[in-house]
């Protein structure tokens, strides 16, 4: 019997083997090659016509991880989650969307991302996109993807590299008053080295979520981008461009009134971002200013009015910020030419003005 079994699968290109998955008892269909009609998995269409509408989400979500654990296996980033050790000192980090663990892998210590709620198919679909886009970034200023997992507790799973010096966010809040103006000009640049490189990518990649909690830093202080849960590639047709208009301080006016990130809103988060570290509170006694809500900072910018910059007391980093948050979005800089004019900066001193 088992050698007619062998036999027949070789005479059947398309099929290797049947598997069952235990949860649904429904049989997945495995392609025996990547030169199959699909190389993902797939499944009996007539076993799913006969469950109700409820099956058949619980179809498409298990189908969904199915096809996203084919092709990490063939591409080799898909990790057994039995080799994730999360430990007695895991230390959840909330998201608006996500949970970000610290965890160990082979020893090396990463972080583990997940969906914040209970995994449907909506929110897998999400993060299934978030590996497609980041699987393919590789550069020192972009935080590493390692690869994804799946464990029942917890869902679909995304490794990344470690970032132990947290977020710029934090990192502002905590040393504002200490941070050298050429280590401001250093976080910057690379920022802008990330951004020039997703930007250039072809197709081009819009991050779509740009901010302070979206850069994170080394143990040796090296500025990196993450979080791609918003990107798309500029030429997806199929993506819906949704933004969150959570920290709206970092959305550009045409996103504000399009709900559509592109390159150019990038640049204008970055502005953004460059506001925030090189503002500087007149002295540690001064009280901050109370800070703007998100429906606030919208009707603002819904009308017209300019973002205030009052607080920025680098003239060098000024001009920089207001080439970057041109109302008109055509008049903003490109990060290429961003990146090479604060580079430049950086080999001639702090004192160096900024050309563009």
């Amino acid at each position: 019997p088992t050698a007619t079994k062998k036999k027949a699968e070789a005479h059947s290109p398309g099929l290797r083997r049947q598997q069952v998955d235990p949860r649904l008892n429904v049989p997945l269909i495995i392609p025996s090659s990547p030169d199959c009609e699909d190389s993902k998995f797939s499944r009996s269409r007539s076993v799913e016509s006969s469950l109700g509408k409820k099956g058949r989400r619980k179809v498409a979500k298990v189908n969904l991880l199915a096809r996203i654990r084919s092709v990490g296996i063939e591409q080799r980033w898909w990790i057994d989650h039995k080799e994730i050790q999360f430990g007695t000192s895991l230390n959840p980090k909330l998201g608006a969307f996500s949970k970000v663990y610290e965890a160990t892998w082979r020893s090396l210590r990463i972080a583990v991302k997940t969906v914040k709620h209970k995994p449907s198919r909506d929110n897998m679909e999400q993060l299934v996109e978030e590996i497609r886009l980041w699987s393919t970034v590789r550069h020192p200023n972009v935080v590493t993807f390692l690869g994804a997992s799946y464990k029942e507790a917890m869902g679909l799973m995304l490794l990344l590299e470690g970032m132990p010096g947290g977020t710029l966010r934090g990192f502002l809040q905590r040393e504002s008053h200490k941070i050298k103006s050429l280590a401001r000009w250093k976080i910057a640049f690379d920022i802008t080295r990330a951004m020039a490189f997703i930007h250039s990518s072809s197709p081009p990649i819009v991050h779509g979520d740009l901010k302070p909690d979206n850069i994170l830093f080394t143990a040796h202080g090296q500025a990196k981008v993450a979080d791609f849960g918003m990107s798309k590639f500029l030429d997806d047709r199929d993506s819906k461009g949704q933004i969150r208009l959570k920290d709206a301080r970092y959305l550009s006016p045409e996103t504000i009134r399009n709900l559509h990130c592109s390159l150019e809103s990038d640049v204008y988060a970055f502005g953004m971002i460059l506001a925030d570290i090189f503002q500087r509170p007149t002295s540690r006694s001064t009280s901050p200013a109370p800070k703007k809500t998100n429906d606030t900072i919208i009707k603002e910018t819904l009308s017209g009015l300019q973002p205030d910059l009052s607080s920025v007391k680098s003239p060098h980093a000024l001009t920089l910020i207001k080439l970057c948050t041109c109302t008109d979005p055509r008049e903003r800089r490109r990060f290429t030419e961003i990146s090479d004019a604060i580079e430049l900066k950086l080999s001639k001193g702090p004192n160096k003005c900024i050309l563009l």
